[in-house]
């Protein structure tokens, strides 16, 4: 994340006053949006990731005032529209025992879900 003062910013999400976290997500809005423009998107949203800030915004998704609900919204489907993605190679596949999940190149979790129970083996 550096040491600028995009850290102490993001931090600034988890403050208890709905007016001072619109005003952080205005300008981390404002921030990706003049990086837009200057083709360099991708390294201050990861940047933003660093500092813990998409975490922050994700969790104001679920905030009580709606206008913080929709500016993190906005922010995460605008520049952060990766997570939403499925990797196809890390998705769990539905198998007759239950999900397999890729654990490695060669290794393969299953887990039977099965009557309530949890059996996680290795094949």
């Amino acid at each position: 994340c550096g040491e600028g003062v995009l850290k102490p910013f993001c931090d600034l999400l988890a403050a208890k006053d709905d007016k001072t976290v619109g005003v952080v997500l205005d300008g981390i809005a404002n921030i990706l949006t003049t990086a837009e423009k200057l083709n360099e998107t991708d390294k201050v949203a990861m940047m933003v990731e660093e500092c813990g800030g998409l975490d922050k915004i994700e969790q104001l998704q679920s905030h009580e005032n709606e206008q913080i609900y929709h500016k993190a919204l906005q922010i995460i489907e605008t520049f952060f529209p990766d997570g939403d993605q499925v990797d196809e190679e890390i998705a769990p596949k539905a198998g007759e025992t239950g999900f397999e999940f890729s654990a490695a190149e060669s290794s393969v979790l299953n887990l039977d879900l099965t009557l309530g129970c949890l059996e996680v083996f290795r094949n």
